[in-house]
């Protein structure tokens, strides 16, 4: 059995994606009889009990006025809370601002990361728990940080070297050389990532492209951990890959997630539009999608009526949603211009592979994400040209084969087993 602390600014009771690749760590590393601590951030004053298995995980949350240990954090219930201490306004002028001037290096996370230290002085003349608590961090065995905010990384590199202890980095996004911020800092964004990947152990990404891009910085190991899907959030829900689209009448086509600049898919509604079953075909979007509105009010007006922008929904409602959809919608950026958008496999994709439902991928079926819809068996239509998606909505179809063994090799179990060996 292992000690293992995992440092995470996204974690329960937080309703997010961010949160659901490390909270799914802890569960996979507690199943294999771990002793299992998170470092976090506050979420939230109150905190819903549960646990992972019969056992508990201990958590230290950390604000800037201290630092308190919470067991039991849910780990099979419902998100309740689905922000930080941080306010959504602060987070709002963050993504229109900071990204697009000062990217990932100022970040409105980094004072909470910090703060922990700052209590670290103030309790060393005293002996003070803090201090304690930070003394016993020999005593753990590997420290694993996940990141985005690249703080966690920091953090975790400040409390594995001193002790000689193993340190692993798992990138969700990419941190240098991201298409989606400003490079004014890109120099001291190379320099982290190369001390990051140096000095660690094991480096994990979500995507072959991005392991590609990280073996470049002298790391010594690195891996495609993907994000894949959770076998139990499945278990009881009506997956059904033999049920045919409605000869008559709606058709429900869902995609959940953010709508961004990148992901309008004008191809999408272009096919749409001149398509025979036009009138037929219902998409509903849960998600921030304002710029969709704004898309569509300036260039198909006429599906406004079709298209139902609805607000995001808990994670167990949105797989619920998923499985009784009649198909599902993908698209993601994926180009070779930046190495940031190649290959971007998000953990929506592979829940949709978990659905069973035909999926819609409006995305070049040459990209990571196109082969690997079509080698699921569930794609009916992969493509990003208007005419091959209007092909598919003139006579919609849901003749699926999905291959079950290559859906389950990406289960988050299963990729996981991939870092047992470096434990």
């Amino acid at each position: 059995m292992k000690k293992i602390l995992i440092v995470a600014h996204y974690f329960p009771p937080m309703n997010s994606t961010g949160a659901r690749r490390p909270e799914a760590l802890a569960r996979f590393l507690r199943g294999l009889g771990h002793e299992v601590t998170i470092l976090t951030t506050q979420k939230s004053r109150q905190i819903p009990k549960a646990s992972v298995g019969n056992e508990p995980i201990s958590v230290i949350e950390t604000n800037l006025f201290g630092t308190r240990t919470v067991s039991n954090i849910p780990l099979q219930e419902e998100a309740k809370v689905s922000h930080t201490l941080q306010t959504s306004s602060l987070m709002r002028f963050k993504q229109r601002y900071l990204n697009n001037t000062i990217g990932q290096m100022l970040d409105t996370r980094i004072p909470l990361l910090f703060a922990v230290w700052v209590k670290v002085l103030l309790n060393r003349l005293s002996g003070g728990r803090l201090h304690r608590w930070l003394n016993s961090i020999k005593g753990f065995d590997v420290v694993i940080t996940t990141a985005p905010p690249w703080t966690c990384h920091y953090l975790g590199y400040l409390l594995a070297k001193p002790f000689g202890l193993k340190w692993f980095v798992d990138y969700r996004d990419q941190f240098s050389g991201n298409h989606l911020f400003s490079q004014k800092f890109a120099i001291v964004e190379r320099y982290l990532d190369r001390l990051f990947c140096e000095k660690s152990d094991l480096v994990m990404t979500v995507s072959p492209p991005m392991q590609q891009y990280y073996e470049d910085f002298g790391s010594t190991e690195v891996l495609a951990v993907m994000n894949g899907y959770e076998v139990a959030h499945f278990a009881d829900l009506p997956v059904d890959p033999l049920r045919p689209l409605p000869t008559t009448g709606p058709i429900s086509i869902r995609y959940f997630g953010k709508i961004t600049s990148d992901r309008l898919m004008p191809a999408f509604w272009k096919a749409i539009s001149e398509s025979s079953n036009a009138l037929r075909i219902q998409v509903e979007i849960y998600g921030e999608a304002e710029l969709l509105a704004n898309y569509l009010r300036s260039h198909h007006p006429q599906l406004l009526d079709q298209v139902k922008l609805l607000d995001p929904v808990p994670h167990r409602k949105a797989l619920q949603l998923m499985c009784a959809a009649d198909a599902l919608l993908f698209t993601e950026t994926s180009e070779a211009q930046h190495a940031s958008q190649r290959g971007v496999l998000t953990t929506k994709l592979f829940e949709y592979m978990a659905a069973k439902r035909p999926i819609v991928g409006v995305i070049d079926e040459n990209t990571l994400a196109g082969e690997l819809i079509i080698k699921s068996g569930l794609g009916v239509v992969v493509s990003d040209q208007a005419s091959t998606l209007q092909q598919w909505l003139d006579k919609p179809f849901a003749a699926t084969n999905p291959d079950e063994d290559y859906i389950r090799g990406y289960s988050r179990d299963s990729q996981f087993e991939k870092i047992v060996a470096f434990l």
